[in-house]
C-alpha cells in the first residue's frame, strides 16, 4: 500500500510539472506575441521628392543627396511633376523627365539610392501632394513614404489643396532654407529636420528660375550650376531661349525597375532612356537654333502637385 500511495504521488507530481512547462510555454509565446512588433523588419523609408525641375539644377540633386547622406530615408524617388494646374511650365513633362534622367544618371554612382518615379509624367497631369503620397502608397504597402519640402513652405501647408488630409496622412522631412527658421510648434506632427542628430546639411539658395533668366541671357554664366549633359541638352534644342527651331523629343523609354509587387515605374540611376544616351554622346556637338518665344515662369518653388 506504501508503495502503491507513492507511485501515485510520484505520478501526480509529473503531471503538475507538465502543466507547470505548458504554462510558461504559453505565456512566452504571448509575450513573444505582444513584443514581435521588435522582431519585424523596418519598412524601407522612401522620401519623395517632386518639383518641376524646370530644369533640374545642382541645388536638386544636392537636396536628394543630403536626404540620403543624413540617412532621413533610405532611397530618395525624384517626381517631376505633370502638367500643373496652377501654372505653366517651361517645357513638356517628357522634356524634364529626360533632364533629369541626365542628370540623375551623370551626378550619381550607381549604386546610391536615387531614383525617379514617374507616376505623375504618366499621368499627363499634377497630382496633389495628397493624391500622389495616396497612390503610391497603394502601390507599394511594404513602403513607407516622407515627403521632402522647404522649411519656407511648412506654415502654408494647411493651405494647400487637400492640405487637412495631407497633414493627417503625410509624414515629412523639412530640408532648412536660407532665411527661414521654424518654431519647434510649427513642425508637423510626423516630421524630421535634415538637420536633425547634428547632421549640416548643405544650403543653396539656387532655383530653376535663376538658371532659365541667366541661360536666356548669357548661357556661360549656369557653368558649374547644372550637369553639363542638361546645359548640352538645353543648348542643343534651344530650350529656355527666345526662340528656338528644332524641336526637342517628347517620348522617352525608361527602364523599369520592380520595387514592390505593384506597377509603379521607377527608373534606376543606370537605366538610361534612349534619348538620353543620344544627348550625352551628340549633343556637344550641335549648335542650338531658334525660334518660338518662350515666357518666363515666375516662381520655380513647388508648392503643391
Amino acid at each position: 500500500t506504501q508503495s502503491t500511495w507513492g507511485q501515485h504521488l510520484k505520478m501526480k507530481s509529473s503531471s503538475w510539472v507538465c502543466v507547470s512547462l505548458c504554462l510558461c510555454a504559453c505565456l512566452s509565446l504571448a509575450h513573444a506575441g505582444a513584443d514581435s512588433s521588435h522582431f519585424l523588419p523596418k519598412p524601407k523609408r522612401v522620401a519623395i521628392y517632386g518639383g518641376s525641375f524646370d530644369p533640374v539644377t545642382a541645388a536638386h540633386l544636392q537636396v536628394a543627396a543630403e536626404v540620403i547622406n543624413s540617412k532621413s530615408a533610405d532611397e530618395v524617388w525624384m517626381v517631376p511633376c505633370g502638367m500643373r494646374r496652377d501654372k505653366e511650365t517651361q517645357v513638356s513633362p517628357e522634356q524634364r523627365l529626360i533632364m533629369l534622367n541626365l542628370a540623375v544618371e551623370t551626378t550619381f554612382t550607381a549604386d546610391f539610392p536615387i531614383k525617379i518615379n514617374e507616376e505623375e509624367v504618366r499621368n499627363h497631369e499634377a497630382l496633389t501632394t495628397y493624391e500622389l503620397l495616396r497612390r503610391l502608397q497603394h502601390k507599394n504597402p511594404e513602403l513607407e513614404f516622407w515627403f521632402v519640402l522647404g522649411a519656407d513652405l511648412v506654415p502654408s501647408l494647411p493651405t494647400w489643396t487637400q492640405g487637412k488630409e495631407l497633414l493627417e496622412i503625410g509624414r515629412f522631412i523639412v530640408n532648412p532654407r536660407p532665411g527661414y527658421t521654424l518654431r519647434p510648434d510649427q513642425y508637423p506632427a510626423r516630421s524630421v529636420s535634415l538637420e536633425a542628430n547634428g547632421f549640416k546639411p548643405t544650403v543653396t539658395q539656387l532655383s530653376s528660375t535663376e538658371i532659365r533668366n541667366r541661360f536666356k541671357t548669357d548661357p556661360s554664366s549656369i557653368e558649374g550650376l547644372i550637369p553639363v549633359p542638361v546645359q548640352n541638352y538645353m543648348k542643343r534644342y534651344g530650350l529656355y531661349q527666345a526662340v528656338i527651331t528644332r524641336s526637342a523629343p517628347v517620348t522617352v523609354s525608361t527602364v523599369p525597375v520592380t520595387v514592390s509587387a505593384s506597377d509603379s515605374l521607377v527608373t534606376t540611376v543606370t537605366g538610361k532612356s534612349k534619348e538620353a544616351v543620344e544627348t550625352v554622346s551628340e549633343v556637344s556637338s550641335k549648335p542650338a537654333s531658334k525660334s518660338v518665344l518662350i515666357e518666363p515662369e515666375e516662381e520655380d518653388q513647388i508648392e503643391e502637385e
